[in-house]
């Protein structure tokens, strides 16, 4: 699952020289507001933390739906058994809010760019002043634009992220019919 990345702290370090535990303490005690993933052969868990302080985990096995992981304790004991490999990132508290409502909750609607344009839905979006998520699924993957008040603030797709990634998307929806989930609320986030 494509994650938003924007400033890594950590990157490619191994479970079986790592001590989680200690690197959740370390990261509890920088007041980190970001995220740790650690990728398994099966699965990858993600560790949500807010200000130091862990407020969600999940596990994605093979893209499918993310399977709520309590304060990320199933990868932590996956860790201690498994190799695998762990990379954190700290993110602005907003994008966290936003990513985590999205995989919080089903879309709140379904659509398909043989139906639906898609740059004239982003300017919808603004104009109804949305907040959340669309996940556009193309042939090379997922990717995802994180909206407040309609505007995106992150995009990320394919390991490109920001300007880059939105161009990627948009040349692709020009090119093929994708699917777009859009997890949303109107309003701001606060």
């Amino acid at each position: 699952m494509e994650l938003p990345k924007q400033k890594k702290i950590y990157s490619g370090l191994e479970t079986k020289f790592t001590d989680l535990k200690s690197l959740t303490t370390e990261l509890k005690e920088k007041n980190l507001t970001g995220l740790l993933k650690i990728s398994f052969d099966a699965c990858e868990g993600i560790i949500f933390f807010d200000e130091g302080s862990i407020i969600d985990g999940y596990e994605i096995f093979k893209d499918e739906m993310p399977v709520k992981d309590r304060k990320g304790r199933n990868t932590v004991e996956r860790s201690l058994v498994e190799k695998g490999s762990i990379d954190v990132y700290e993110l602005p508290k907003k994008i966290l809010q936003i990513f985590i409502m999205t995989l919080r909750e089903k879309p709140t609607q379904k659509l398909h760019t043989m139906y639906t344009d898609f740059r004239k839905l982003l300017i919808f979006l603004e104009q109804r002043n949305l907040h959340g998520t669309l996940q556009i699924t193309t042939s090379k993957g997922r990717g995802y634009v994180l909206l407040d008040s309609g505007r995106p603030v992150d995009v990320f797709f394919c390991n490109t992220s920001g300007s880059e990634a939105l161009s990627e998307l948009l040349e692709i929806v020009d090119h093929e019919s994708v699917e777009i989930d859009i997890f949303s609320r109107e309003g701001r986030m606060s």
